[in-house]
């Protein structure tokens, strides 16, 4: 798991950020069905017999209308969207109905129903099926019938404008303006907004939560610099960013350039796969990885 994973996984272990995250960007008449004072942690990953980690994003329980659901939450880093993701969720989701029959969870004899949630933070939008079903083959009417279902709550950050962000004290609309800012001085000025909202002793674990997020997963993204100096509050933070301002503003412009120049080399390689040329030569003329080639290849292919 990569420090960003980390970071956010530690952002959304926190009960204040999946209830604001719940009431701020899931715009759905059910969410007003949900106890949220009932939202419980279950614990961190699901391992299969052979005892391989197979799982390891937030989970939480909460009761809804008198019954419990459980949200599973998979956030996505990777700069464009996983074709495939459909399929991992489902066996994600097996993973954990296993688990629950482990743990002799099972109530009146059902599964409890599982919302999973994607949490996409790459850089363009979200842009395939949000069903699995829209993924399998129609081989067959008759077959068709056996075919698994499952629907995932798509929340892409890249979706909601600065404008509409700062208009709210929401803590996951924080973090959204956060990944979306775009030089030191903006994000400086998010920081400050933050603070102020977590002003006092009992948001200290929120505000510590952020402050680690910040220097150890935002900060290296967005600067391309490592070795920040140890902070565990935002007041840290901000004196941190204040001091860094006037050095990092060039990599922060950088970073987009990069960011561009990349997205440049991608469409010059899904040219090349339309062609039917070799892995290998076009991540050699497009300068990128052959594993990055074989994602574009896979995410392109036809449904």
């Amino acid at each position: 798991m990569g420090t960003h994973d980390r970071g956010y996984k530690l952002l959304f272990s926190n009960k204040e950020m999946m209830r604001d995250l719940l009431l701020e960007f899931v715009t759905e008449e059910w969410v007003d069905g949900l106890d949220l004072d009932t939202l419980d942690r279950v614990h961190d990953s699901f391992v299969t017999d052979d005892l391989r980690e197979r799982f390891d994003d937030i989970i939480w329980r909460v009761s809804f209308r008198g019954r419990m659901v459980y949200l599973c939450l998979i956030v996505e880093f990777q700069s464009s969207p996983d074709r495939w993701i459909a399929g991992r969720l489902m066996a994600y989701i097996g993973l954990l109905y296993g688990d629950i029959v482990k743990r002799n969870e099972i109530v009146d004899g059902f599964f409890p129903p599982v919302l999973p949630i994607v949490l996409y933070s790459g850089e363009g939008r979200w842009t395939v099926p949000l069903s699995l079903e829209e993924m399998l083959h129609p081989a067959s009417s008759v077959l068709g019938r056996y075919a698994p279902h499952l629907r995932y709550l798509l929340l892409d950050e890249s979706a909601y404008s600065e404008e509409r962000l700062a208009q709210s004290k929401n803590l996951a609309a924080f973090l959204f303006r956060m990944e979306n800012s775009r030089t030191p001085d903006h994000l400086l000025e998010i920081v400050r907004s933050l603070g102020g909202v977590l002003d006092g002793e009992e948001h200290r674990h929120l505000r510590r939560s952020f402050a680690v997020f910040v220097r150890n997963a935002l900060l290296p993204k967005k600067t391309r610099r490592r070795n920040f100096p140890d902070v565990e509050d935002l007041v840290e933070v901000e004196r941190m960013i204040a001091e860094g301002t006037r050095n990092w503003a060039d990599g922060w412009i950088k970073e987009g350039e990069e960011r561009g120049e990349e997205r440049g080399r991608e469409r010059t390689a899904l040219r090349m796969l339309e062609h039917g040329m070799d892995v290998a030569l076009i991540a050699k003329l497009a300068e990128l990885s052959e594993e990055r080639v074989r994602q574009l290849a896979a995410q392109s292919s036809p449904h």
